[in-house]
């Protein structure tokens, strides 16, 4: 196949997923290799409040964004969208604690606590 095929096929891909105006912007990332964040795109202010997020700064050490960004990628997503389902959860449980999930272990100690049955 020639070069200037495989460039139109993946030209109508990128169409076909509504990826050209990024691309065309220059907001798509060329690599498949992991980037450094300040190679990768940031999306305008309009983007973002569209989407109703509000950029927010938290530091953690390397070790942390490491571990972060080897979980996320391990359940196919970033490390914002981690971050976001977590605090979602622990402010679920903070406004109805009756909701709180419970450890395994202590799921067995209460069962081990249940009277048993003849």
């Amino acid at each position: 196949m020639s070069i200037e095929r495989r460039i139109e096929e993946l030209t109508t891909q990128a169409d076909d997923a509504d990826l050209m105006g990024d691309f065309l912007a220059g907001r798509l990332v060329g690599s498949s290799e992991p980037a450094e964040a300040a190679e990768l795109p940031v999306p305008d202010a309009v983007e973002v409040e569209a989407a109703g997020l509000i950029p927010t700064t938290v530091r953690f050490s390397q070790a942390q964004r490491d571990k972060l960004s080897a979980l996320a990628r391990s359940r196919g997503t970033d490390v914002s969208s981690l971050l976001r389902t977590w605090v979602d959860h622990q402010l679920e449980v903070t406004e109805h604690p009756e909701r709180q999930l419970i450890t395994v272990d202590e799921a067995i100690q209460a069962l081990r606590n249940l009277p048993h049955s003849a």
